[in-house]
């Protein structure tokens, strides 16, 4: 799991109550827009104010106050700002206001609250005040409202946290398109896939993301072939500090590829073929190195404060990027054991990049085919490859793989995903699985929509489930049934990476070692991976 999904986590779980009233931008808006006092209603028990033109928000203290964002509220008018990303700025004061929690989301804010059908909510919000200001101070919020988004609002308030905090001169702006599409290719209306018979016709791939490089033995993959795996994504991922550093970067890379060459003679003895997946390529996100500075960026900095990937922003970075693949391809072409490359794990990114997430991926794939003109190449959609958002033009390439990962409902499948108190309290914080197998195809429906328009191979990179959330053999169980029925390859988010997902630990949040027993989920996980002796005979 990376850590982007992990702050997504966490984030889904903040949140309040949905207002009524709605604020529509002029349809012509691109200059800054004042709110009107008229569209800013409350959330559920907020006590909220307006007098001429501040907004006052009280919160009386309560210990133990519950994780979510009271306040004023704003609620967007989706019809006329779908596809948009929204500027809501503010200034505000704010007086005692405390906590008796720690953590980023907590005190007074501006936090984005979206939702989509099927992915259900996400959440953005501006840096969080404690304690006490010294006067008026600017907050802003930028709200990517992508072309899946259904209902949107902005509370101007306080997050688990009690207080008085003062808003005024409240005002939004369209700043840039959430997604204009790849700008180097396009493909006419009755595209269809191509692939090799050899793609085709291949069986289907079962099995297990791996650990990192740096911990990953031989043993673990002696163990994944008593299990009947046939595929493994090889996650190309930590070990490194300094992403940015090319020098160091190369030389990592050529370390984790050493360390896949010297398992080559049990997956080859196995019969199991790996993905290579470039889990962090050069640069990684802007969340965790210094963001450069160059001209034209910082808007895309406000918008994707974290999870925006450097390549997608620097020449030198996105260069290099181009340059590692084609070692890798050099390196690979023609091995029979490699199930496809893996361009860029969880591409997430709103509003103007100097190179956009599909571009990238597309002047990768041009620049492996001068290499290799046969090896599958995979290629993942924006938001965190999210199976309901996929929103991909496909690539007039030959053998183009589509990778999605299926964590759908968040809430439910990364409950306890670094959050404290939830461990703490287990199992009364517990979210139980209501929901089923119709509910869980139908919130991949704008992928499936895309592989029967296309022709498109799917895989699903990673999907998996927390192991102690209520129910989870279930949750598996009717997941794959539904990646079985659509033929689409698949490899469970991860072997031996941590036990949070781990199949051998047992469901109780304090048990850190394995179970001596066969748990229910990897009971699931090897019934269908029985599915690949057949395949073999």
């Amino acid at each position: 799991m990376t850590r982007c999904l992990v702050i997504l986590a966490i984030l889904l779980q903040l949140g309040s109550l949905w207002a009524v009233d709605k604020f529509a931008f002029p349809a012509s808006s691109q200059g800054i827009c004042d709110v009107p006092m008229t569209a800013i209603g409350a959330t559920g028990d907020a006590a909220v104010n307006k007098n001429n033109s501040i907004v006052t928000v009280n919160i009386p203290k309560k210990h133990h106050i519950s994780n979510e964002t009271r306040g004023a509220v704003i609620t967007f008018d989706m019809k006329s700002l779908k596809n948009k990303v929204v500027c809501v700025k503010a200034q505000v004061r704010y007086t005692e206001v405390g906590s008796d929690t720690q953590g980023p989301h907590v005190g007074v804010k501006l936090l984005c609250d979206f939702s989509s059908p099927h992915s259900g909510r996400t959440f953005v919000f501006s840096p969080s005040c404690i304690g006490s200001s010294n006067g008026w101070q600017n907050l802003e919020v930028y709200c990517p409202l992508n072309e899946f988004i259904t209902e949107a609002r902005v509370i101007l308030g306080l997050q688990q946290a009690w207080g008085k905090a003062e808003f005024r001169n409240i005002r939004a702006e369209v700043v840039a398109p959430a997604d204009a599409g790849p700008k180097t290719y396009s493909v006419p209306a009755n595209f269809r896939c191509e692939y090799s018979d050899k793609v085709l016709n291949a069986p289907m791939g079962r099995g297990f993301m791996t650990p990192p490089p740096n911990r990953i033995t031989k043993q673990d993959i002696q163990d994944m072939a008593k299990l009947n795996v046939n595929l493994i994504r090889y996650q190309i991922v930590d070990g490194l500090k300094n992403y940015w550093d090319l020098a160091a970067y190369d030389k990592w890379m050529t370390e984790c590829l050493d360390k896949l060459d010297s398992l080559m003679p049990e997956l080859k003895a196995a019969g199991i073929k790996v993905v290579i997946d470039m889990h962090r390529p050069p640069g990684y996100r802007i969340g965790y190195a210094p963001f450069p500075k160059a001209s034209g960026t910082e808007l895309v900095k406000k918008i994707n404060p974290h999870l925006i990937h450097r390549v997608m922003v620097e020449q030198n970075q996105y260069n290099f990027y181009i340059f590692t693949w084609q070692k890798i391809a050099r390196r690979y072409k023609d091995n029979p054991l490699v199930y496809g490359y893996d361009l860029i794990n969880e591409p997430y990114v709103s509003g103007p990049t100097p190179y956009h997430w599909q571009d990238l991926q597309y002047a990768a794939a041009k620049a492996i085919r001068e290499i290799d003109p046969e090896m599958p190449i995979i290629v993942e959609g924006n938001y965190l490859a999210n199976p309901s958002m996929f929103n991909m033009t496909p690539m007039p390439l030959k053998n183009i793989i589509y990778q999605v990962h299926m964590y759908n409902p968040m809430t439910y499948s990364h409950q306890g995903v670094g959050h404290k108190a939830y461990i703490e309290r287990y199992p009364q914080y517990a979210i139980k699985y209501n929901y089923s197998k119709d509910f869980l195809r139908k919130s991949m429906q704008p992928t499936i929509d895309f592989m029967e328009k296309y022709g498109a191979k799917i895989y699903v990179g990673e999907f998996s489930v927390t192991r102690w959330s209520p129910d989870a053999a279930r949750y598996l169980d009717d997941l794959i049934s539904v990646f079985e029925e659509l033929k689409w390859d698949w490899t469970y988010h991860a072997f031996r990476e941590w036990d949070g997902w781990s199949l051998e630990h047992d469901s109780n949040p304090a048990n850190t070692q394995k179970a001596k027993k066969t748990t229910d989920r990897m009971q699931v996980m090897i019934k269908y991976l029985k599915k690949n002796i057949s395949a073999k005979l």
